[in-house]
């Protein structure tokens, strides 16, 4: 029996089709999460994003457990207003992420728990797209030495260049003792790879285990849903599973190692595929949801 539902955020809920499923979730999904969590099956949403990008979805559907933001640098409880763990990166590790990716040429946002930075020679289109998804406006510096070092969070690279992310690794590579990081996609960035960067031992298993451990719920009754292997790293806890239509082949495949009866492939999120994924493990009847207008 399922008693909660752990989702990721980009690629699960939210899509790329403006207006649609962009910078909001569909309405439909919006409703059946509002539905299935105010029925007593607690939703918790598991993100890399920043925390101001999932507020808005926190309050319409109502979902009053704390969620993993951030990579689990952060756990909120939106309703309470209040970060129940915040992660700070030591500032003289936070030094070292500094001084080894500002000077690279991917596109880098900086985090504290209440405020984002970027590089004033590297505002574009791209600061307008990450505006939208992140729901709040950056603080533009001229160089990394005008960020406070000794509240940080986390350090974000996007680059669309596979010979410069081959190198962003190998920098991380050098620094693997003192920090953790893994890449990820958003479908609204189709373009990039994105990666975050935390301190050392944070990832999204520890977050989800910890909101779990606050609701009393273990992980043989849990759903988790993902589409990117970095979201593996909780769902491989989980008893049931599903893999969105747009998660690429390895992930599925990881997917079906929960065996049958477990796991589920769903349509893409550009199809609202979660809800055939509710319906699927019965938290939604066959007949709730309408067809998705895309």
């Amino acid at each position: 029996m399922i008693k909660a539902i752990v989702l990721d955020v980009d690629g699960v809920i939210k899509g790329s089709k403006k207006g649609v499923n962009f910078p909001m979730p569909h309405p439909d999904v919006l409703a059946a999460m509002k539905k299935i969590n105010g029925g007593g099956i607690p939703i918790i949403l598991c993100t890399g994003n920043y925390y101001y990008s999932i507020i808005n979805i926190i309050k319409q559907a109502e979902l009053r457990s704390p969620h993993v933001t951030d990579r689990s640098a952060l756990i909120v409880d939106t309703f309470k207003d209040i970060f129940l763990e915040k992660h700070i990166i030591d500032p003289k590790v936070a030094q070292v992420v500094l001084e080894t990716t500002w000077p690279l040429e991917s596109y880098i946002e900086v985090f504290s728990d209440k405020n984002y930075f970027i590089q004033k020679s590297k505002v574009s289109e791209l600061t307008k797209l990450r505006q939208t998804i992140l729901q709040k406006d950056p603080i533009i510096v001229e160089s990394f030495n005008d960020i406070p070092a000794n509240n940080l969070i986390k350090v974000s690279v996007f680059t669309n260049k596979p010979t410069e992310k081959k190198v962003v690794d190998e920098v991380l590579e050098k620094n693997k003792d003192i920090i953790s990081f893994a890449w990820g996609h958003n479908p609204a960035m189709a373009n990039f790879e994105l990666l975050d960067i935390t301190t050392k031992g944070i990832s999204k298993l520890h977050g989800v285990k910890l909101v779990l451990d606050k609701l009393g719920i273990n992980f043989d009754s849990v759903l988790g849903v993902g589409d990117s292997l970095s979201d593996w790293d909780f769902m491989s806890s989980c008893k049931y599973v599903t893999a969105m239509g747009n998660a690429k082949d390895e992930f599925k495949e990881l997917v079906k190692t929960k065996g049958e009866g477990n796991y589920f492939i769903a349509p893409s999120v550009d199809e609202n595929g979660l809800l055939d994924a509710f319906k699927h493990f019965g938290l939604l009847s066959k007949s709730q949801g309408s067809e998705p207008q895309i």
